[in-house]
Formats: structure tokens, sequence, C-alpha cells
């Protein structure tokens, strides 16, 4: 593959308001996902302009899927005329209802105390959020097999300290550093 490519991406969250813990766990694991690829993530208000040199991408928080969105979808990104939109939405209801499955230190969700709910609703939502950004940077709608762009991950990777499964293949590493190009220098639109 060709050098790493440095990209800064600001993520602007905005609808339904979270927890500080749960947000800064979400932000802290995407951006450790996308840190060894030489993808920079971090945040900016819904109204201010970002970081210079930045592409910002707006993260809605919402109540519910659109339709043709299965329930069990953790996030979302449309894509028109083959590009993906400059806006992500994440389901909160749905992560915390899969979140809810999950058997952490061999306790149940209910056992848990309040800080380590944070934690892991926060690190599955960094997760889905990392994969959501995956189709942006990428341009594409593709899932893989493997790693980051699954279509479908368990539970058990989703709420693991470990996060050795998230990963980019050989192949979508290549098209990163093709991608990266593509909108490098450019700022997306909100």
């Amino acid at each position: 593959a060709g050098p790493t490519p440095r990209l800064r991406v600001d993520l602007a969250f905005s609808g339904r308001q979270m927890p500080q813990l749960l947000e800064a766990t979400a932000v802290k694991e995407a951006t450790i996902i996308w840190a060894r690829y030489g993808v920079e993530l971090g945040t900016c208000g819904p109204d201010s302009p970002g970081r210079d040199g930045a592409i910002t991408i707006d993260v809605v928080l919402a109540d519910r899927q659109e339709e043709p969105l299965p329930d069990n979808a953790l996030g979302s990104i449309v894509f028109q005329d083959g590009a993906p939109g400059s806006e992500i939405r994440m389901y909160p209801d749905a992560i915390a209802a899969l979140v809810a499955e999950a058997t952490v230190m061999e306790r149940t969700e209910r056992e848990w105390p309040t800080i380590l709910r944070h934690v892991v609703l926060g690190r599955v939502l960094g997760r889905a959020l990392a994969h959501e950004i995956g189709h942006f940077l990428l341009r594409s709608r593709g899932h893989s097999q493997i790693g980051l762009m699954r279509a479908n991950q368990s539970i058990a990777d989703l709420a693991s300290p470990e996060r050795f499964r998230f990963y980019l293949s050989p192949d979508e590493v290549a098209r990163l550093v093709t991608a990266t190009s593509a909108v490098s220098g450019t700022r997306v639109s909100r």
C-alpha cells in the first residue's frame, strides 16, 4: 500500500442529548480505530465551522431508524448518486437494546453500575460510528466479510474492551488512500 493518508475529520453531534461520558467514550473509541489509518477525528459544535482543513460530518442521534432500515440498524449514512452524504445517523435506542443482551464480567446489563453501562454503550456507539465513518471515507456502501466494515458485528465484539476485530482489510486500506485524495482538502457542506 501507499503512504498512510492524513485526513482530519470533525464530528458535529446533534439530535438527542447523551451523557457526556457516553459521548466522550464513543468519540475516543472511533478515534482509536481510525488513528491507525492516518485519520484524525475531532469534534465541533453543530453550528461551528470546525478545524481548518477538516472535513465536517454531522452525526445526528435519532430516536428511531427510518424506512427501509431494519429495526436493529445501529447507524446509517445516505448515498446519493454513488456519493455518501455528510450526515451520519446513529440510533441510541437500537444500541441500548443490543447492549441489554450483553454480558460483561459475567454480569448482565441490569447488574452493571451506571458508569460501566455508559462505558459499554459508548464503546458500542463508537464502534458503530467508526463503521459509518468507514462508509463515508471509503466512499462505498459495501460491506466486507471481516473487520470494521462487516455488515453485522456481534454484541460480544462490540462490547469487548479489545478492539482487534475492528480493522480495515488490505483492499480497504488501498481504497482509503485513493478515496482520501478525493475528499482531502474539501469541506463537506452542512
